[in-house]
């Protein structure tokens, strides 16, 4: 070997000891992270929805990243990125009558916090305030078993979990 450091055989960068010893470090620091996505789909055929998506980088942490995203694909695909989101807060879907908004949309309530989710220009940003008027009910993205679910109102048929 070159230069004045050397490696003896079974340790240093090579050692299968050492190698095993990273690995289990490495499982132990993901472990408790988080990465996963529900959907609810909004339309007759199934093909339009609105995907909430949580990556939590670091096991210490109890809040996720939480990536909202509009689908109404082949015409648009858009959504927004929230921080620091409560990683077991219930994340509650509404549906406003018709006319009550300028356009179609769809509110997300997280903790106190709401969104203005539009499934015709694929668009999701916050409310200054809270919106006066938030519809029915449509469903609630919670965690369950330690995965992202999304759960419908009245147990109707839709949403589905990603994996």
């Amino acid at each position: 070997m070159h230069g004045r450091f050397r490696s003896r055989p079974g340790l240093g960068a090579g050692g299968p000891a050492r190698t095993l010893a990273t690995a289990a470090a490495v499982g132990l620091l993901l472990s408790g992270c988080v990465h996963d996505a529900a959907a609810y789909l909004f339309d007759a055929e199934q093909k339009h929805a609105i995907t909430l998506i949580r990556s939590q980088d670091w096991f210490w942490k109890d809040t996720v990243q939480l990536a909202i995203v509009v689908d109404r694909l082949p015409d648009c695909q858009d959504g927004l990125t929230v921080e620091d989101v409560p990683r077991r807060a219930p994340m509650e879907l509404y549906r406003p009558e018709p006319g009550v908004y300028a356009e179609a949309i769809y509110i997300l309530q997280i903790e106190r916090r709401h969104y203005a989710v539009s499934p015709l220009s694929c668009r999701a940003q916050a409310f200054d305030r809270a919106p006066d008027e938030k519809g029915a009910l449509v469903g609630v993205f919670r965690e369950e078993s330690g995965r992202l679910r999304f759960e419908p109102a009245g147990g109707a048929a839709d949403g589905h979990t990603l994996r």
